[in-house]
């Protein structure tokens, strides 16, 4: 599967759905869901961001992207402090990785 990440760091277990699965807008995707469709077995459309949204997301990584990175720094370190260095996290697939 296609990443930007080194499979050192990440270990993508994950099928490859390219060509499988039309991605639809949310209104089609809604009437699937509520007709008993689940949403796991559809793709949203992915729409290129407006100026003023990217605006928004780096003033916001402007101002929090340091304090975000604190606080996973600390997370990290008291995952190891109670866990060990080999210790697996897992992520469940949403919007990207991680």
């Amino acid at each position: 599967m296609r990443s930007s990440y080194s499979e050192e760091d990440v270990i993508l277990l994950l099928k490859d759905i390219t060509g499988l699965v039309e991605p639809q807008p949310a209104k089609v995707r809604e009437k699937l869901i509520q007709s008993g469709k689940h949403y796991s077995e559809m793709l949203p459309v992915e729409y290129v961001p407006t100026d003023q949204y990217m605006q928004v997301y780096h003033n916001a990584l402007k101002h929090y992207a340091k304090p975000v990175a604190n606080a996973v720094g600390m997370l990290a370190d008291k995952i190891i402090e109670n866990k060990g260095k080999k210790m697996v996290l897992v992520s469940l697939a949403r919007a990207g990785i991680p």
